[in-house]
């Protein structure tokens, strides 16, 4: 989603002249560099999507607690069989596989766009700490144990991250590169004169 919110925004104008009258719609943007309109509506997207995705995973963690314990007390009180009653106390699947995806887009979200956004930092560090709370929570109170994996996805994922290195490369040439913005008024009033003196 990330990439496809700079890519919407962007504007490419040889692909606006070659699909011109053609019907096609998609890569005309109409935002060139990362300027103040581009913070306010690409930028803003990124952050409020890091925070939605972070957010909206962690409730499903909370829907899941809520959905075993009601299947726990109906169990307890409908089963007849140890093995009835044991179904009831069994847990969801922990999936690995997803916990990674998600930190993993963390991740690459904000390696990609913190020197432009330098917010996502902090926002990242503070879904880790939610991840690593509830995960923990649901591994001891909602899911089963997980099988035992060898070091395969970890080595995977630490694999991975050199793209995401790659695209904090790129992303902060470009970002850097930018000097046409102007002073903001209220900035400058506090720093103005300070900095012109250093």
């Amino acid at each position: 989603t990330a990439v496809n919110l700079v890519v919407i925004h962007a504007a490419f104008p040889w692909v606006t002249r070659a699909t011109e009258g053609t019907g096609v719609s998609g890569l005309t943007g109409d935002l060139k560099d990362l300027t103040p309109r581009w913070y306010t509506e690409v930028g803003y997207a990124l952050v409020l999507s890091m925070i939605v995705n972070s957010v909206s995973q962690r409730v499903q963690t909370l829907v899941r607690h809520w959905h075993f314990q009601r299947k726990r007390t109906a169990g307890r009180q409908s089963a007849v069989t140890q093995r009835q009653l044991n179904t009831a106390y069994d847990g969801a699947e922990f999936v690995m596989s997803t916990r990674y995806g998600e930190i993993l887009n963390v991740i690459f979200v904000t390696l990609t766009f913190s020197a432009g956004l330098p917010v996502l930092v902090p926002l990242a560090a503070v879904s880790f700490m939610v991840h690593y709370l509830v995960d923990m929570f649901e591994f001891t109170r909602v899911s089963k144990l997980p099988p035992r994996f060898n070091s395969q996805l970890a080595q995977g994922a630490c694999d991975m991250l050199t793209y995401a290195a790659i695209g904090h490369l790129l992303f902060a040439t470009w970002a850097h590169s930018f000097y046409r913005m102007d002073a903001d008024p209220f900035v400058y009033a506090l720093l103005g004169t300070y900095l012109e003196t250093f």
